[in-house]
Order: structure tokens, then C-alpha cells, then sequence
């Protein structure tokens, strides 16, 4: 199964079902001096981000989800400050 890299998400609910769409933003690369990237960064005025993924969830299962994520964030967070 391929992976892609999410760099944002989107929640959504519904009275049936939860719908989390990960999105993949690829801002341009700026090599230009600081002063000149700020202001072709403002000319752009947006970067548009690809949704790589959508999952939709039981609302029965959601609090589960969030609790397994909540946990790794946690073991994560852990793992950090012990190096």
C-alpha cells in the first residue's frame, strides 16, 4: 500500500459518520534574499494543497481513534525527552 505525506488535515462530521481528509501542501522553494522571498510569497497570495487521502469513521469508533493517537502522541513526547 503506498504511503503519502500529510502536511495538514481536515476533520469533518456528519450525524452518521466522521471524515478526516489529509491534504499535502508543496509550497515553492524560495532561494532568493529574505526581503525578495517575502514579497513573492505575498505576490503568490496562496499554496494549494492536494488531499492525498480520506477516511471516513463510525462515529462509535471515533473516541477509540482519537484515544490510540492520543496515547502514541504521548509515547512520542516521551521518547523525545529522554534523549
Amino acid at each position: 500500500m503506498p504511503c503519502q505525506y500529510a502536511t495538514n488535515l481536515v476533520v469533518q462530521h456528519t450525524e452518521h459518520e466522521f471524515i478526516i481528509s489529509f491534504f499535502r501542501a508543496s509550497p515553492p522553494i524560495m532561494l532568493e534574499p529574505l526581503e525578495e522571498a517575502k514579497a513573492r510569497a505575498l505576490e503568490l497570495g496562496k499554496v494549494r494543497a492536494e488531499c492525498v487521502a480520506r477516511i471516513v469513521v463510525a462515529p462509535g469508533r471515533m473516541p477509540e481513534f482519537v484515544e490510540v493517537l492520543q496515547q502514541n502522541l504521548a509515547r512520542y513526547k516521551l521518547s523525545m525527552t529522554e534523549d
